[in-house]
């Protein structure tokens, strides 16, 4: 009688820990997606911010990068008017599989018009990023302004 409750116990507790086992895996999944975002993000960034528009370009959406080629890519970062000067992830919404995600961006740019003063202006704006062979892309086109202030 002992012997079958050790036994039920312990099958008990090996069921219990596969469960539980599986479970914190799918927490520790979300919060790798959600790093690894957050880690490309400041990649993506960073490279704009910088004018390393070649690095930028490798982290676009791979259906864009089929369309524009790279030379056009890097010809039309080189000559926009706006320039950024910083970029911090404000919201990050991760969609149920964990493969879409909708990022709401304070940028602070700084636009060159010849013969006017260049104030930085701060800017919301939100952007698609998704995920594609466990690599997140930033999606262009996709984005939408947020919110503006002068800054």
């Amino acid at each position: 009688m002992i012997g079958k409750k050790i036994v039920f116990l312990i099958s008990l507790f090996v069921v219990l820990g596969f469960f539980l086992g599986c479970q914190s895996q799918k927490v520790e999944k979300k919060v790798d997606n959600k790093y690894l975002l957050e880690k490309r993000l400041k990649e993506y960034w960073q490279a704009v911010i910088n004018k390393n528009f070649d690095k930028a370009y490798e982290l676009e959406y791979p259906v864009f990068r089929k369309v524009v080629p790279k030379t056009n890519y890097i010809k039309a970062g080189i000559n926009t008017k706006a320039v950024y000067v910083g970029a911090e992830p404000v919201e990050i919404n991760l969609n149920k599989n964990q493969d879409e995600a909708l990022v709401k961006m304070a940028l602070l740019v700084k636009f060159h018009v010849p013969g006017i003063k260049a104030d930085k202006i701060k800017i919301q704006k939100k952007e698609k990023w998704i995920k594609v062979n466990d690599n997140w892309y930033h999606v262009p086109g996709a984005n939408t302004p947020a919110k503006q202030e002068r800054g």
